[in-house]
């Protein structure tokens, strides 16, 4: 039943779905590593801010006539600007698209169980092109079903 390419496509439509987020990640979102160009940079000269996103674990759970993939996902929303404002506001979008939400699957035939925050926290280091950045990392758990 694994899939995880259907999960991360429907955690794509659910990003361009909502024009605050996609305003505010003016670099992009991208699964596991951002291709540096297709992220940009602002007039100073730094990367927009973009976010990735990991799959961290896959644990598949079967009843008696049901079964399900509990999913583990993480973002990591990344930010050169020195001060870390334009982060968190990014974050406060981001938790408002995927907290709580159901995931459209197209033709697939999974259905979301529960989409739910299971932490997060802020630290300032370097990212993926050797430049100091602020990076905010949100774990999801994300369970699913066949119908």
């Amino acid at each position: 039943m694994s899939d995880p390419q259907s999960l991360f496509t429907a955690l794509y439509v659910e990003f361009t779905g909502n024009s605050d987020l996609v305003a505010a990640l003016t670099g992009g979102m991208y699964p596991e590593i951002a291709d540096d160009g297709f992220i940009g940079k602002d007039s100073t000269g730094l990367r927009k801010p973009y976010t990735t996103f990991h799959l961290i674990d896959n644990t598949p759970e079967y009843m008696f006539t049901a079964s399900m993939e509990n999913y583990l996902i993480q973002f990591s929303i990344w930010s050169e600007q020195s001060a870390p404002t334009e982060i968190l506001n990014i974050v406060d979008k981001l938790t408002t698209v995927y907290d709580f939400a159901t995931l459209t699957f197209g033709d697939s035939d999974f259905t979301t169980i529960k989409m739910q925050r299971q932490g997060g926290g802020l630290m300032w280091g370097r990212n993926t092109f050797e430049k100091d950045a602020w990076v905010y990392v949100i774990d999801y758990e994300v369970i699913l079903t066949v119908v």
